[in-house]
């Protein structure tokens, strides 16, 4: 029976850690630049490490939902445009916290004439959603368990353990 209940303990844990974690979403606008150097301006203003903190500031979020958002940028050189992925534990957090970065892009560069190519759009379904791989390996797992018992039963079966002479 040890090897049954340490499965089944692992599958408690794995599974009871998969359903409480935090799904994440992610929400992508993108910003048009007139030329190349402006397009590496944005993306490097939109890569700073303190634009978090400026969403967070402009969206107004308060200290419980600060540390939530994260802020990925890419750029095509060849459309010089900069797309601005946003993740949070929000849906439509992230789709505002994408906006937002864009909007501040706009707005601390008013010599530029950058365009917003698209907004983002409030995501339906998680980065990761959930799955029952989990349900499926515990049941593998206890398969095997149960063939180790049952093969070590027999064992002890087919060869007795003799009992020392003082010990009957």
């Amino acid at each position: 029976m040890p090897w049954i209940t340490l499965v089944l303990l692992a599958a408690l844990v794995v599974g009871g850690a998969e359903v409480l974690r935090e799904d994440r979403f992610a929400a992508e606008a993108t910003l048009l630049a007139p030329t190349g150097l402006d397009a590496d301006r944005a993306s490097v203003a939109l890569s700073d490490p303190g634009m978090v903190g400026a969403v967070e500031d402009e969206i107004e979020l308060g200290p419980h939902v600060r540390g939530n958002l994260g802020l990925e940028v890419g750029q095509d050189d060849e459309r010089l445009d900069v797309a601005v992925r946003a993740t949070a534990t929000d849906p439509r957090l992230a789709a505002l916290a994408a906006d937002t970065a864009v909007a501040l892009i706009l707005r601390d560069h008013p010599d530029v004439d950058y365009s917003v190519l698209s907004t983002a759009t409030v995501p339906t379904e998680p980065l990761r959603p959930r799955t029952l791989w989990w349900a499926w390996l515990g049941v593998v797992a206890l398969a095997g368990a149960l063939w180790v018992e049952g093969a070590h039963r027999v064992w002890l079966r087919d060869h007795p353990a003799t009992v020392p002479e003082g010990a009957r």
